[in-house]
């Protein structure tokens, strides 16, 4: 059963950070945006480890080889994360953007983990972690030990620049226009999207920075070459290829064929907000063990307690409310290609969901679960719903 205290942990890390955001809003500190996301993450990861560890971990003392092993470990995959970048900078716009600008953060994360391993050693939990075997492997030359930590790092590597870059933008763009635009009925809906989808990063950040055994999140990297092609298809620089193929008709998007004031345009609005926050619940769900690709844990409280794949669902719908498909300015014909285009994406995450279960379903817990939600989720309560109005 996953431990609420996954979901315990989620919220206080949001509310730190809002509390933060708003404070570096109050104070007209919008150039420091960076900061506002560094800081939030150190306490959230500071309240996490105190969170985990009092009264609950066993504590030994601190093995300064074993340390020094993790150390060598770290600048190994130090020097791969920026050697990876370079390759995906080739290709990705991101990636580039993250290793040009953002290069001195990378530093800082590096001198972090030093302190992380040096005051964590005392962990019994960590005294064999994924760096213990990386540094080891790489010395031995034991490529036994170095591929599974090297694949948890790999993952990594590329989704945690997308997560801290698209975080920053997505930062710096609401805060300077401020708290004050949720307040207004024009403004109101696309900006509480734009905080949904800071949230939603912020968190998926913060699931792939800080995954470690401390706080109950150990990595297992799924192996299917299928699973990684349909997960990376969402992601430049591949996405960009699925853009050329499936690319829609225009650029109309739904509060540009809704009357502001309207009730439609309330309606549907109404809609996309609520849809945004099925999806951002789905992603709270998962505390600080959201990532893609992996499994650290079952998670199947708040909307996964009905659905499997609640964030997946939410969010197609929301795209094809997003994007209204059957309003087009090239008529018919511009529709149908409407229609192939979300169609084509909504299959993407289809055969994204089909893979990761059939990965899952290695778990016994995950197959428990799936029998759990075939008995008593949505579905199930909707045809309980209809046998009784027959």
């Amino acid at each position: 059963m996953y431990n609420v205290r996954g979901i315990f942990l989620g919220s206080v890390s949001l509310g730190l950070f809002t509390i933060t955001l708003l404070a570096a809003v109050i104070l007209g500190l919008s150039a420091y945006s960076v900061g506002v996301i560094l800081f939030a993450s150190a306490v959230s990861f500071g309240v996490s480890v105190w969170q985990e560890s009092s009264g609950r971990l066993q504590k030994k003392p601190r093995d300064w080889q074993r340390i020094k092993v993790k150390i060598f470990g770290l600048l190994v995959y130090f020097l791969f994360f920026v050697l990876l970048l370079k390759c995906l900078s080739l290709v990705s716009e991101p990636h580039r953007m993250f290793l040009s600008d953002y290069f001195f953060y990378i530093l800082l994360g590096l001198i972090f983990f030093v302190f992380y391993f040096v005051y964590c050693d005392k962990f019994a939990s960590l005294n064999n972690d994924e760096w213990v075997a990386l540094g080891v492997g790489v010395v031995r030359a034991n490529f036994s030990k170095v591929l599974p930590a090297a694949k948890g790092l790999i993952l990594k590597s590329f989704f945690l620049p997308l997560m801290f870059l698209w975080l920053d933008v997505s930062l710096v763009k609401f805060m300077e226009g401020g708290f004050g635009r949720l307040l207004t009925s024009a403004t109101f809906i696309t900006e509480f999207i734009l905080l949904g989808t800071i949230f939603d990063l912020y968190i998926g950040f913060l699931g792939y920075i800080f995954v470690s055994r401390l706080t109950g999140a150990e990595m297992k990297v799924d192996n299917g070459w299928r699973s990684w092609l349909f997960c990376l298809a969402c992601y430049p620089p591949l996405y960009s290829v699925v853009q050329l193929v499936l690319k829609p008709s225009d650029d109309i998007y739904w509060n540009d064929f809704f009357l502001d004031g309207g009730i439609s345009f309330y309606v549907w609005g109404f809609s996309l907000v609520t849809l945004w926050v099925i999806y951002w619940w789905a992603t709270l769900s998962f505390g600080l063990r959201f990532s893609n690709l992996s499994y650290r844990g079952l998670v199947d409280r708040g909307p996964y307690k009905y659905l499997k794949h609640p964030a997946y669902a939410s969010k197609v719908c929301y795209w094809w409310l997003l994007s209204v498909p059957f309003v087009s300015p090239l008529g018919f014909w511009g529709v149908i290609q409407n229609f192939v285009c979300l169609a084509g994406v909504s299959w993407i995450y289809f055969m994204r969901a089909r893979e990761e279960e059939r990965f899952l379903s290695g778990f016994p817990e995950y197959r428990e679960y799936q029998d759990r939600v075939k008995a008593t989720g949505l579905r199930a309560r909707v045809n309980s719903l209809k046998i009784l109005i027959s």
